[in-house]
């Protein structure tokens, strides 16, 4: 090979001779298919180009990236935020009005078995009172009787409003 500079065409003429007269084969001069020089080039791809290269990022575009990123997960986290305010308000509205429905059909059924247990108790009162020989109740029996059913009637109540309306341990009323 000559030292002298040649295009990159040429030398490649050059070295393929050469490679083809070692191998034993015909000089590339000699081949029978024109052009085909022009082949090789055509398969071999392009080197990067320096000035295609991706330059570097403006450290201040990245900041303003990270923060509208920032922002919009916020957004979407108080949007979740609010969905679940109108969810849990709505559930609570919900069961609100299903306990005033009880209150309303439990506060009439007390009302009512607590009448019927007082009218028992004054017919017992009554009926002793009356001195009939088939109906009779010593004093001890009689305060027994009046003490269980005072009892009765405000166990019965207490526990029954305490469960309708619940006591609000909490100072804010919640």
């Amino acid at each position: 090979m000559s030292s002298e500079r040649t295009d990159p065409i040429t030398a490649l003429a050059q070295l393929q001779a050469e490679a083809a007269a070692l191998q034993g084969g015909p000089p590339e001069a000699e081949s029978a298919v024109p052009g085909q020089v022009s082949i090789v080039f055509d398969d071999l791809p392009l080197p990067p180009r320096r000035d295609a290269e991706v330059p570097p990022p403006d450290p201040a575009l990245l900041r303003e990236q990270l923060q509208a990123d920032l922002l919009r997960e916020q957004l979407a986290q108080q949007q979740i935020e609010t969905l679940n305010q109108r969810n849990r308000s709505r559930f609570l509205h919900e069961e609100q009005n299903h306990i005033r429905e009880y209150r309303r059909k439990y506060s009439r059924r007390v009302f009512w078995v607590t009448c019927a247990w007082l009218m028992f108790t004054a017919l017992l009162i009554v009926g002793t009172g009356f001195k009939n020989a088939a109906f009779h109740l010593s004093d001890t029996v009689l305060v027994a009787t009046l003490g269980s059913a005072l009892a009765g009637v405000i166990g019965m109540f207490l526990v029954i409003l305490n469960w309708l309306y619940p006591r609000s341990d909490k100072p804010d009323g919640k």
